[in-house]
This record gives C-alpha cells, structure tokens and sequence, in this order.
C-alpha cells in the first residue's frame, strides 16, 4: 500500500471526526462472564468456526481430528479422521453442507457434513497448509500454506484452478474473500496483505502497516472493512475502498492470533497470546469486554450467525471455551 503524504491511522478510537470528541465513549468492563467448557479433544485447538445455521460448531486440533458438536446440547456428533497432521483451519461451505480442513500433512480434506465422509483430498501444496475458505458461491475453495502461496481448488471436479498465486515472500497465514466473491485476500508472515483479483488472478494491492507478522484476517460482512492482526500485538481496521488504515487497536500484550467479525459487522473478537479474548466496539474503534477466565493461549476465535455467542480454542487443557456475548 501507497501511504498519503501526512496520512496517519487513528490510533485505539481516534476519529477524525470533530463532533465524536463531545459523545461518550462505551465503557470497557473486565467481564465476569463464565463460559461453558466442550471437551473432547486431546490436544491443542488450533480451529474453530460455526456452521451457517449457527446449530453446529466445528474445531479442529493438534490431534489429528475435527469434532462437530451440537450446540443445543453440547455433545459431539461426530468426529473426523483423516488427516495424519496437525489441523490448523476449518471451514463451512456457505450451504453449511461440507466442511474443509487445511493441515500440517499439506493437503485439504473436504468432508460431507451430512453423511459424515471424506469427499475429496486437495493435493498440491508444498508446507503446512495454514488456511481455507470457501468463496461466497460455495464452488471455489481457496488455500494459503507455509509455501508461501495461495491456491484456488474447483470444488465440482476436485481439481486446482489456474497456477498458484504468488507474491508474498514468507508464508501465508490467513486468507478471506469479499463477500462479492470478486477479491481474495492473504495475509502472511512477510507483514504484508495482498488482494487479488480473482477473474485475473492478479494482484490488485499490498497492505504495508504491520511491523511483524500478520496472523489473521477478516472482512466485514458489508464488504467495507479489512481487520488484520499480528505479531505486533495490534489489530487494524482497513478500509478497502481506499486500502487505507483507519485505526489501529491497542490492548493485547502479545501476539494476536485469530480475529473475526460479528454477522452485523458491529463487533470484532481477538484472541491472543497473552491469554485474552477482547471484544471490540468497530465503530468506535474500542475494548467493549475482557474475557478471561484461565484461556491459555488463544489461537482461534469465532461469533456465531446471531452474535449471541463467541468460541474460542486454545492450549487451555484442549478445551473449547463458549460464551454468551456480553450486552
């Protein structure tokens, strides 16, 4: 990304706005909420995500597996095997009717939610496969892996789209389509975020802000807004239109590792190492609440449709930690 001369990123809730500095800000609660605790994994819960019906969460972990749960009761419905690696990203296809897992063995497994089955194994990646997403038409499944590319899979015929998207110098971390389904966007160790064009395949833009590796991003449901995280500790909001920052968030003590945006796009949720999940205010651009409650290090975070209810997952005794959001 180009900079404006003189162009600098609202830091924690600035605004540039002149009639903000007369309203109250909302006030930041250390919450005392409990959550409920999901057990049944062995190891580290490195991925989680809810299905888009909200009935159903998936995670995936450093024991090879993936456990769907059912929400209602919260009891495991099924458990997945397949993998002969750590598993560090899920997905659900916008039909909610197949899930995708991206692992350390460098493929992608993509199962039938339904009967329970493998339906397709995506070979080509050569590292740890990091991320997945289904495009928002559900036909097109993109990866990023630890080889530094970015790859897009024809969910039909199980077959890679096109050559691999190359232009980040380190590997990819997380990725995540508009939800026009006309941009992709990779995030990766290089500190850098690219977008690229997915009719051209091309790439349109490079974010440069981060000053250490960025781990995780998100697009706002409307499509207006990037959020990004890092090793450098923040979070920043980016506005697509402009691909400029327009605040930077403050208040995690070490790396943060996984974001996500509530359905309204009102709230995001982080999840860092230093054993904290902080739910933002987007608009305002601050802390809303605190999670704590013995989290370990947190690696994935995600609302549920409603944005009633967050999960996270971590190295906390591999248990998955649900919330109801705090009002």
């Amino acid at each position: 990304m180009r900079k404006r001369r003189g162009f600098r990123p609202l830091i924690f809730g600035e605004s540039t706005n002149e009639n903000d500095n007369n309203e109250s800000t909302n006030q930041l609660s250390d919450s005392d909420h409990s959550p409920e605790n999901l057990r049944g994994h062995s190891s580290d819960v490195n991925a989680v995500t809810f299905s888009p019906s909200g009935l159903t969460l998936a995670s995936g972990s450093d024991d090879k597996t993936i456990l769907l749960w059912n929400l209602f009761n919260k009891q495991t419905i099924a458990a997945f095997s397949g993998h002969t690696g750590y598993i560090y990203s899920i997905a659900f296809a916008p039909d909610g009717k197949t899930l995708a897992s991206g692992s350390s063995d460098k493929t992608i497994i993509v199962w039938d939610v339904e009967s329970k089955r493998q339906l397709a194994i995506l070979k080509g990646h050569e590292g740890t496969v990091t991320s997945v997403a289904f495009a928002p038409d559900g036909n097109t499944l993109a990866s990023g892996s630890l080889d530094g590319t970015v790859r897009l899979w024809n969910i039909a015929t199980q077959q890679e789209i096109h050559s691999p998207l190359k232009g980040h110098s380190r590997p990819v971390s997380s990725i995540a389509f508009t939800p026009d389904g006309k941009t992709l966007i990779s995030g990766s160790y290089d500190n850098t975020i690219i977008l690229w064009d997915l009719e051209s395949q091309l790439k349109t833009a490079t974010l440069s802000g981060h000053t250490d590796s960025v781990l995780s991003i998100a697009v706002s449901p409307d499509g207006t807004t990037l959020a990004s995280s890092g090793g450098d500790m923040t979070i920043r909001l980016w506005n697509l239109a402009t691909q400029l920052e327009t605040h930077i968030l403050l208040g995690h003590t070490k790396r943060v590792n996984s974001i996500a945006f509530s359905s309204d796009g009102q709230k995001l949720v982080s999840g860092s190492h230093d054993n904290t999940v902080i739910i933002w205010n987007v608009f305002t651009a601050r802390e809303e609440h605190i999670l704590r409650k013995d989290l370990g290090n947190i690696y994935s975070v995600a609302f549920s449709p409603d944005g009633q209810t967050l999960v996270s997952g971590g190295n906390a005794e591999n248990i998955l930690k649900i919330w109801r959001v705090p009002q």
